[in-house]
């Protein structure tokens, strides 16, 4: 049999050549005891993203790659498939691991899909072994599959939506006078320790860059925030949605979609083009949108973005006044209490911004620009 042999998903599949089985999360076993790859019908499966330690609901790009890998490279037998735990209520199996790809399998025609079957080991009760395919979830992510490692901030963001749900990071976590369970510094550190694949990548509490501290910093911030995951989209989707969401549009009005990745050069350059917009006494829309992976850094430019074209626009205004012809004239005082605010607001009024969904259950939305007027 030939080495460069491609192996589609609608032909045979070699369960035999996939690698051999991880050691599974405390509560969880294999249902066949060995973890051997068995296949299931392709309709008998469901992904569940309750316990993805991604960021992002959806990753168009990642997607895209997947499929295609699989449509003309087909199945790579490195890869570990998918771990999979029966739902009694919906009669499925439902897809711990593997979502992404059991997608690109249906699409491409698939009938079988291959799954390490999974159940809870006796004695635990049905909380801990949900705990438990939690810890399965991210163990898949950072230590089986070689091609989507899994970085520290998303392991952090998986554990502070656990804890939004009051769930617990590990089996037996100590729980508080109130009932609740304990998130202190040295819990976290005890679930931290007990992962050797975790340390391997970024040491203990002990090295100068200490990351489980800032992993846990990274959770509390987090546990106060309200936003759902990132839903990552093409730039092709999103120009869709913009000439979708701006279908109707004035003869008077530029709209604009722009990338404020960069909110510092975006938001000095816009501000030229607004003033621009001011003397030929146009308006200027704006969708803003960003391809920014984490909730830090998204929330970061968007706020960053509409005060640099405000502070650029001032930035004008201030040279524009301190001229000697202007300061003959009007007195200090009348140019900064009057002449100047009028004219920002005169400006200002050209302007309306948007904000592009990017997270789960956003939709386009207007920025309120007025509470930047002076």
């Amino acid at each position: 049999m030939s080495k460069n042999r491609i192996h589609y998903v609608t032909g045979i599949i070699e369960t035999k050549r996939f690698p051999k089985a991880e050691s599974l999360s405390l509560g969880l076993v294999y249902e066949n005891a060995t973890g051997d790859v068995e296949l299931v019908d392709i309709d008998d499966c469901y992904p569940d993203t309750e316990f993805d330690p991604v960021n992002t609901s959806y990753d168009e790009n990642h997607e895209t790659e997947i499929y295609n890998s699989l449509k003309y490279g087909g199945i790579n037998y490195e890869h570990q498939p998918a771990i999979a735990i029966y739902d009694c209520k919906l009669n499925r199996w439902r897809l711990i691991t593997g979502r992404t790809r059991w997608k690109c399998y249906k699409k491409l025609g698939a009938t079988k899909y291959p799954v390490r079957k999974v159940k809870g080991a006796e004695g635990f009760t049905d909380e801990q072994v949900s705990i438990a395919l939690a810890n399965e979830a991210v163990d898949a992510d950072t230590v089986g599959d070689p091609r989507r490692k899994t970085t520290w901030t998303s392991i952090a963001t998986t554990n502070s939506d656990i804890m939004k749900r009051g769930h617990a990071w590990y089996p037996d976590q100590p729980r508080l006078d109130g009932g609740e369970y304990d998130y202190s510094l040295d819990v976290w550190y005890k679930y931290y320790l007990s992962k050797d694949h975790w340390i391997k990548t970024w040491g203990d509490q002990h090295t100068r860059q200490n990351i489980p501290l800032k992993m846990w910093n990274m959770i509390n911030t987090l546990f106060h925030q309200d936003h759902g995951k990132i839903r990552k989209v093409t730039k092709e989707t999103i120009e869709e949605e913009f000439t979708s969401f701006f279908a109707n549009r004035k003869e008077d009005t530029t709209y604009s979609l722009v990338n404020i990745n960069d909110p510092q050069a975006n938001g000095t350059y816009y501000a030229k083009v607004l003033m621009d917009h001011y003397r030929s006494d146009k308006n200027l829309v704006i969708d803003q949108y960003t391809t920014k992976s984490k909730e830090t850094d998204v929330d970061k430019v968007r706020k960053a973005f509409v005060p640099k074209i405000k502070s650029t626009v001032m930035d004008y205004l201030d040279i524009a006044y301190c001229q000697d012809e202007i300061t003959r004239i009007y007195s200090k005082e009348y140019i900064e209490n009057d002449l100047k605010p009028t004219v920002f607001k005169r400006i200002w009024s050209k302007l309306a911004v948007y904000q592009h969904n990017w997270y789960d259950g956003e939709v386009i939305t207007k920025v309120n620009t007025a509470k930047y007027a002076i």
